[in-house]
């Protein structure tokens, strides 16, 4: 310890020397020179921003080398010994820069205060909330902390406010729960437990104490003597199911905002049934009612996994055609309390692609589960409908944003043209500059956060967008 505490008194009475040059170049430390700090360039900049710490003298070993903006720690990738390289992490606050270096005993040798501040320019960016995978980028169904859990196929997605937890299909297998203030993951419900043979998807009903889950069982009879949506209960923490209704395979099951009726879609002659209300005492279920057939737009015999989202007004519902690149819009009248026969509202029921555009113009590769956010900017201009649309478009691994009048945009996705020629993948950063998926197909969204959630099934992730 006494040698340390020579040391120490070295490097402050050589910077002040008149015989030592402190512009010297030293890369590996040496105990005779001072250490010098320069000045960090740039000044401001967003998530992932490479800042660079100039000067003299730092060593090379980048594990004793500590990096903060105010009280947020930098990830410091390396240094030569007169440049430490680092990167801005994400949620980063304007502040001070401050560097402090250990020695071999980790007692620290030297630290410095920038006068300058670091400006943090937050921007809305793609990163990363669940991700383990192994070295081929295989991960399998895994419960535990955020550093162990393990997703396999994720799919569709739901946030609750009420519980603040994040809920996830496991598609043909389990719902699970992401709990975000203990960042813990936990299984619900698995096949087994709700007589599932290939659970699909779920929803919350209004008062969001209830949880409708629904299954592909493989049957095409209305008759059948098959579970085909089932309900699991807040109060039991939603761990025991019961069955709801009997009858055809299903993929969406949604719940209307103002008059709490329940539709689901089926696979045969992709029909939309309304669950009409007439108890079956029986068997304790209720039954169904077919409303159309999506069918009708294209001679395919049936359509699985739509992914339907009602409009917050509940006036109308966008359905994503999982197995046809396009979205239907379907009215809601109130007076039967029934959806009525859709239109095409974006995209073409046979012609595959990505293109931005309006209405039909557009083309999408496999649009999937899709979730309305308010526009504040619609709301001040005193727009009807006030609600943009986003959308996982699977095959083109990106976000696309449509607005009420059909406007289709790429939102987030494709980016990082120059590292290859793919516009799938997993980078995390700018929403089009950066950031790429791959095969995403849920999206959820924390208002009160302004935090999109998504699903990936094959980087075996969640993923998030919000301001970083």
């Amino acid at each position: 310890m006494g040698g340390f505490v020579c040391l120490s008194f070295a490097i402050t009475s050589c910077s002040e020397s008149n015989h030592i040059d402190i512009d010297s170049p030293v890369s590996v430390y040496d105990s005779s020179q001072p250490v010098v700090f320069k000045d960090f360039t740039p000044k401001e900049g967003p998530m992932r921003t490479k800042l660079y710490i100039n000067g003299n003298n730092f060593g090379t070993d980048a594990s004793k080398i500590k990096v903060k903006i105010g009280e947020k720690e930098m990830k410091v990738v390396g240094s030569d010994g007169q440049q430490i390289y680092c990167v801005v992490p994400q949620k980063t606050t304007t502040g001070q820069v401050s560097v402090s270096i250990t020695g071999l005993d980790t007692t620290k040798i030297v630290s410095h205060t920038f006068n300058d501040e670091f400006v943090y320019d937050q921007k809305v960016m793609v990163s990363t909330l669940l991700r383990n995978v192994d070295q081929y980028g295989n991960s399998s169904i895994q419960d535990g902390t955020f550093a162990k859990a393990g997703f396999k196929n994720p799919g569709f997605m739901n946030w609750n406010a009420s519980t603040q937890c994040l809920y996830v299909t496991e598609i043909g297998n389990s719902i699970r729960k992401i709990d975000l203030a203990n960042q813990e993951v936990t299984t619900l419900l698995t096949n087994s437990q709700a007589s599932f043979q290939n659970l699909q998807s779920f929803n919350f009903n209004t008062a969001r104490d209830s949880l409708f889950l629904i299954d592909d069982n493989g049957e095409g009879s209305s008759d059948v003597n098959k579970v085909a949506i089932s309900y699991a209960l807040l109060s039991e923490g939603y761990r025991k199911a019961y069955p709801y209704i009997y009858g055809r395979c299903g993929y969406c099951v949604v719940i209307h905002p103002a008059d709490n009726c329940k539709f689901y879609d089926t696979y045969w002659n992709a029909a939309m049934i309304k669950v009409n209300g007439k108890y079956n005492a029986s068997s304790n279920t209720y039954s169904g009612k077919d409303l159309f057939f999506m069918t009708a737009f294209g001679t395919v015999s049936g359509i699985g996994r739509c992914y339907m989202t009602i409009h917050p007004s509940g006036k109308y519902m966008l359905i994503g055609l999982g197995d046809r690149p396009c979205i239907l819009k379907s009215d809601y009248n109130f007076s039967t309390h029934e959806f009525m026969s859709p239109t095409i509202f974006a995209g073409n029921f046979n012609s595959s692609g990505f293109t931005d555009g309006v209405g039909p113009t557009a083309r999408f590769n496999n649009p999937c589960q899709g979730v309305f956010v308010k526009n504040e900017d619609y709301v001040k201009a005193g727009k009807e409908d006030v609600y943009d649309y986003y959308v996982c478009d699977r095959e083109n691994c990106c976000i696309r944003k449509i607005t009420p009048e059909g406007v289709v945009s790429l939102y987030a996705g494709r980016g990082s043209v120059s590292v290859n020629s793919n516009f799938w993948g997993y980078i995390d950063g700018d929403l089009t500059k950066d950031a790429r998926f791959n095969q995403p197909q849920g999206i959820a969204y924390d208002e009160a956060s302004q935090t999109f959630y998504i699903s990936e099934r094959d980087n075996h992730d969640i993923r998030m967008i919000t301001f970083q």
